[in-house]
Order: C-alpha cells, then sequence, then structure tokens
C-alpha cells in the first residue's frame, strides 16, 4: 500500500480558468494576505428573524448530530434514546420508535425510504440499524464488535458505518442494505486504537481517515486504492470530496509554524494538489465543499471562525468571527449561499463575498449542519430541539 506525502507528490494542476497554473505541496506566502473580514456587518435584511417564520420541535434529548430530511418528514435522534419522525409542514410528531435508541446521540441518514443509524444501546451491545422512514418500523439489524462512531454514508445499495476500533481492528462496515448483510469490513493498516474521525463517498469510492492516515477504498469490494500519511499535522478532523478533488480539514502540529490545516488531494491517485496553514488557525473541524469554495469551521485562541478559501488556489477570501466564543459547527453550502450556527443563531453568508444574508434565532447552540432545502433549512440545537425556518432570502 502506498503512502502518498505532500513531499513525495507535487502536482502540476490546471484547476483555475485560463492558464494553468502550478501549485505546490509547500506552504504558499502568496495566499496570506489578510481576508476579507465579516463578523461585525449588519446582515442585508437587517434583521435577526425568530421561530414564527416556520416552526420549532421539542424539548427532546440533547442533539449532537444533524437532522434527516427527506419525503415531507424530519428525522431527529437526540441522546434520550428515541427515534422520531416530524412532519416538515406542521413541526408534528409524526412517529417515534423509543427502542430505536441508544445511549449517547444517534447519527443518523436517510436514503431510498430507510433511516440508518449506529450505536450502543441499553443492553450495552453495538449495532448497525435502518428503519423504515414511513412508519419508524425495524427493517434490519446487526451486532458488531465495536462502536459505531460519525454519521453512516449510503450510496449505491450501501450503508457505510464507521466503528472505533478498540475491541476489534475493524474502522468501517460496508452493509447491504436489502439484506442488512455485512458485504465487506476495513481494518485499516498499522494505524492507531481510537475512533474513525471522517468519511466521505464519490464516484464509487470511499474515503476515511483515521489518525494520520486518509484511505481510498472501493465501494465495492473495500479494496485499497491509495493511501495518504504525513507527519506535519497532529490528526485528521474531516473530509469532503466534491470535483475530484478530496478536502481534508487537519489539526496542525503546534510544533512546526508552517503545518497545514487544510489539504487537497486528487481523489483518484490521493496526489496532493495544495496544502495550506490556511489563517493559521489551530484545526479545521469541518470542511465544505463546493465548485469555488472550500468553506471552513476553524479553531484558534478560543475564537471559532468560518473561512472561505477558493479552490483553485487556497486563497482566503472571506472570515467570520464568532462572537464571546460561541462554537461554528458544521455548514452546509446550497446555490452560492453557506449556511452556519454560531451560538444561539443560524445566519445565510453569501459565498463570495460573505456578506450576511439573513439571521435566524434559535433556542440554544446550534450542533451539526444545517440542512437546506428549496424553501427551508433546519437546524438542531444542543438544548434538545430541531428548528425549521423559511428560507424567503
Amino acid at each position: 500500500m502506498s503512502k502518498n506525502t505532500r513531499r513525495t507528490f507535487l502536482k502540476t494542476v490546471g484547476l483555475a480558468v485560463g492558464t494553468a497554473g502550478v501549485v505546490g505541496a509547500t506552504t504558499a506566502t502568496k495566499n496570506r494576505d489578510e481576508p476579507h473580514a465579516v463578523q461585525n456587518e449588519v446582515a442585508d435584511t437587517d434583521s435577526v428573524e425568530t421561530h414564527a417564520t416556520g416552526w420549532t420541535f421539542g424539548p427532546v434529548g440533547r442533539m449532537s448530530s444533524s437532522p434527516a430530511v427527506s419525503d415531507g418528514l424530519v428525522y431527529i435522534g437526540p441522546d434520550d434514546g428515541t427515534l422520531r419522525a416530524i412532519d416538515c409542514s406542521t413541526g408534528t410528531l409524526t412517529w417515534e420508535n423509543d427502542s430505536a435508541g441508544t445511549k449517547d446521540h444517534l447519527g443518523l441518514t436517510y436514503s431510498d425510504g430507510s433511516v440508518y443509524v449506529g450505536g450502543e444501546y441499553d443492553d450495552d451491545e453495538f449495532r448497525l440499524s435502518s428503519y423504515m422512514g414511513e412508519t419508524g418500523e425495524l427493517d434490519n439489524q446487526k451486532l458488531v464488535q465495536n462502536e459505531p462512531v460519525q454519521t453512516p454514508v449510503v450510496a449505491d445499495g450501501t450503508a457505510y458505518y464507521p466503528t472505533e476500533n478498540q475491541a476489534s481492528p475493524t474502522i468501517l462496515y460496508a452493509v447491504d442494505t436489502e439484506t442488512g448483510e455485512t458485504k465487506w469490513t476495513f481494518s485499516g493498516e498499522d494505524c492507531g486504537t481510537g475512533a474513525t474521525k471522517a468519511i466521505a463517498e464519490k464516484d464509487g469510492h470511499i474515503f476515511i481517515a483515521q489518525d494520520r492516515t486518509i484511505w481510498s477504498l472501493d465501494a465495492e469490494t473495500g479494496d485499497v486504492q491509495w493511501s495518504y500519511e504525513d507527519t506535519n499535522y497532529s490528526a485528521i478532523s474531516d473530509l469532503s470530496a466534491h470535483n475530484d478533488i478530496l478536502y481534508v480539514g487537519l489539526s496542525r502540529d503546534e510544533t512546526d509554524p508552517e503545518s497545514p490545516n487544510i489539504l487537497a488531494l486528487d481523489t483518484e491517485d490521493g496526489d496532493t494538489l495544495w496544502c495550506e496553514p490556511i489563517g493559521y488557525h489551530e484545526n479545521a473541524q469541518h470542511v465544505t465543499a463546493t465548485d469555488d469554495h472550500l468553506f471552513a469551521s476553524m479553531y484558534s485562541d478560543g475564537s471559532f471562525y468560518l473561512t472561505a478559501i477558493r479552490t483553485h488556489d487556497a486563497h482566503e477570501e472571506w472570515e467570520f468571527r464568532a462572537e464571546d466564543g460561541n462554537f461554528v459547527p458544521e455548514s452546509t453550502a446550497k446555490d452560492g449561499v453557506v449556511y452556519a450556527g454560531h451560538g444561539s443563531q443560524v445566519t445565510a453568508f453569501d459565498g463570495a463575498t460573505g456578506t450576511k444574508r439573513k439571521t435566524w434565532q434559535t433556542t440554544g447552540d446550534a450542533y451539526g449542519a444545517p440542512v437546506v432545502t428549496d424553501n427551508a433549512l433546519y437546524q438542531n440545537t444542543r438544548d434538545g430541539y430541531v428548528h425549521k425556518f423559511d428560507r424567503d432570502e
């Protein structure tokens, strides 16, 4: 298994419009001019909307992940151990299944009529489960040795559940969505013990990260296509695959002033496209990619930021700093707008300029990525509520 490092592979890439440029794997000082700061700007609407623009459901247990939205229902899995479906239009409970719960929060995914959940159950067993989206009835369930972590990814008839590897070396289960049978498992070679940090899917490839290593796996067989590892960062936080590029959020090595917090790899071969210490922030906790921009939730010196980075040359265009040390969790990008929670607010930022288009007020700290549909936005909060807001931007 090859291990591609930024020192081994330098790639000439023509990602920009016009003449192709060379983006070196070393950190580029040309990208270090100050980004446009938007933290104190007034939103274009000059207003903070309240819950009256939609509805609020709760309180239930603590929310530590995003809802799933499809077919007129919002699915939530708080840590009170009950899986719930809420009507998108009215905000009323459609069904609940209190036997579907785990001791901790449920990271869930909806796909093709089913809700996929992994977690530790009340009998101290770890299970990978799927439930019927319309009724909440159990569809398939299997026992596994390791505790599921992160939200499962579902694609082309397979549910991929990342796990920690305390009880066995396995860090990923691939489960057939029709039969519930395991198609294959993956154990990272020579990786440390702990929770799998990130997973993403793109065009028949599954990307998974643990410790300092990223693997690209064939989605059908689990065979390793390539792997990447380096020692110039301390840990991997998140993955986002878009347009044949895998963007990686990193925690910087504090002993190296040029240690990166964002890495861009070619999805086909793992070659490095660029590698940068954006804003010199300590880590990039979450990354969301679009055609032109990468949006990163950053942390540094007790403050949280949302940073916009040009994808073709790693130039930092604008940055939002949350007030009073409020947490900026995952973001969602749609139609040229990026949505992110910060404290008890969710804001829509213009993706190109960072200008605030609209801000909505929540009951508590936003947690997980907002789910954005054509006409609405759904946000979970840590105090046990799910909020629906009309976009009307």
